[in-house]
């Protein structure tokens, strides 16, 4: 049986192999119950108290309605990814901000590119990080740059999605 996304942040074990449910006919509730493996964010205490308390509504709260559901467990899993290897801190230590990092566009009809690096990461390796961009290592074993937008109209931190701030 698959675990939740929230069961593999609270434990960090791996998905069971015997676990056959990854199916290409699921449905996005079946989506959301196949998450990627969260990692354990212990390190936090150099990030701002906005980002170790929103890091910590993500790994509690449920999924909030948004327009791609079966996304969701994945920006929370490389949002935490990004504070647990230490990118957050730099980040931030080089100007970006916490919409920058864990912001995501709530207007549908927004513009894409504003939404923050956990939401474009979509599972990849960050490699390396400026002031201007990130580093990321592409499914082809090549790099691809995901450039940070400014606070963009319509823009909100993950952890507030769906709690009316």
């Amino acid at each position: 049986m698959a675990r939740s996304w929230r069961d593999y942040a609270a434990t960090n074990d791996p998905p069971d192999a015997s676990d056959n449910s990854d199916t290409s006919d699921k449905s996005p509730a079946e989506t959301l119950k196949q998450a990627p493996i969260v990692p354990i964010v212990t390190n936090v205490t150099d990030l701002p108290a906005i980002v170790r308390d929103g890091l910590k509504l993500l790994v509690q709260a449920a999924a909030p309605p948004v327009r791609s559901p079966e996304l969701w467990p994945g920006a929370v899993a490389d949002a935490l990814r990004l504070a647990a290897e230490g990118w957050a801190s730099t980040a931030l230590s080089l100007g970006w901000s916490p919409l920058d990092l864990f912001g995501a566009v709530t207007d549908p009809q927004g513009d894409p590119h504003a939404d923050g690096l956990a939401v474009k990461l979509r599972g990849r390796k960050v490699l390396a990080i400026c002031a201007r961009f990130a580093t990321v290592a592409d499914a082809n074993g090549g790099r691809s740059y995901l450039y940070r937008h400014g606070n963009a109209e319509g823009v909100r931190l993950l952890w507030a999605l769906g709690r009316g701030r």
